[in-house]
């Protein structure tokens, strides 16, 4: 028994022909049950009484104390029905972000940041963060010995440019710092020397991380369909050439296996003819040698020139 209640619905329409009712069950409200009086410490009067709000003091003659109403019920409405958007932007999870080659190197490049300000507070003699001064150091051989000047600070104004684009450019232009440095200062035990070769290795130590998962991402990198054909393209390439040289090899070998046995015959023949080439020769050495040639020399010459 679900006893007696009122229905009121919400009609919503989507379509021409189509909809959805929701409908919602009312009950009336039950009787209010008065609790029994409970004795509580007598207060002390706050001075001031109001009439008609909660202070004041109902007396006998103040006549029956009027019965609360219960709250009533509303039926939803349409726009609360409908679900709210958050207009908060939603951060996309890193593990989706880690096919996304993009997504990669801003994160790198985010760690680099770090890196280069952590480099900022260890150069306590500061020695790095500015561009080195020739003339105010009174250094007039600097240029003639650094061909690439750089410092931390120039390096902090490209990375908030956006000029530095992958963590190989930033870790090629922190390195460029501290070696040029160990490159002008060359004693050992100089503060400048000792202070670049130490950030160097503290950098090395840190930056080891990022070139791991820069291997990483290289080794696990799907190619695009681009460079798939490139790739093929290049192994046709090769498979042709290397074809080709086979080829002219090949007939390199088999021309010249093949001259063999009429370099041979023409050697038979010179051996065997010594004496009539001799004469050939000595009549054409001497202008006027009156020397005959018989019939079968002059065959035997005319076959070893036509071979």
């Amino acid at each position: 028994d679900m006893g007696t209640y009122d229905a009121i619905g919400t009609l919503l329409i989507r379509g021409k022909t189509s909809g959805q009712l929701q409908l919602w069950k009312t009950y009336a409200p039950a009787a209010i049950v008065e609790p029994e009086p409970v004795s509580k410490p007598v207060a002390r009067p706050s001075g001031k009484v109001f009439p008609g709000s909660l202070t004041e003091k109902v007396t006998e003659d103040s006549g029956p104390v009027p019965e609360m109403k219960p709250p009533e019920n509303f039926p939803p409405s349409i726009s609360t029905l409908q679900r709210r958007e958050s207009s908060r932007q939603t951060k996309v999870p890193s593990r989706l972000e880690d096919g996304d080659p993009q997504a990669q190197i801003d994160r790198l490049m985010e760690k680099c940041s770090e890196i280069l300000r952590e480099l900022q507070n260890k150069d306590s003699y500061k020695f790095f963060l500015e561009p080195v001064d020739p003339v105010a150091l009174n250094l007039p051989t600097y240029f003639d010995i650094i061909d690439e000047p750089m410092d931390l600070g120039t390096i902090q104004k490209k990375m908030n440019a956006k000029e530095v684009h992958s963590p190989e450019e930033f870790s090629g232009l922190v390195r460029l710092v501290f070696e040029n440095a160990i490159k002008f200062n060359t004693i050992p035990d100089s503060v400048v020397h000792l202070s670049a070769r130490n950030l160097l290795g503290y950098f090395n130590q840190k930056y080891k991380a990022i070139q791991n998962a820069l291997d990483a991402a290289k080794k696990n990198k799907k190619m695009t369909k681009a460079e798939r054909l490139e790739m093929k393209r290049k192994e046709k390439e090769a498979a042709k050439k290397k074809l080709k040289e086979e080829k002219d090899l090949k007939r390199k070998s088999t021309g010249e296996s093949g001259n063999e046995p009429k370099r041979a015959r023409v050697e038979d023949i010179v051996a065997s003819n010594r004496s009539v080439l001799d004469k050939i020769t000595a009549a054409a050495q001497d202008p006027n040698a009156t020397s005959q040639v018989s019939r079968t020399e002059f065959n035997l010459l005319l076959e070893m020139v036509q071979n």
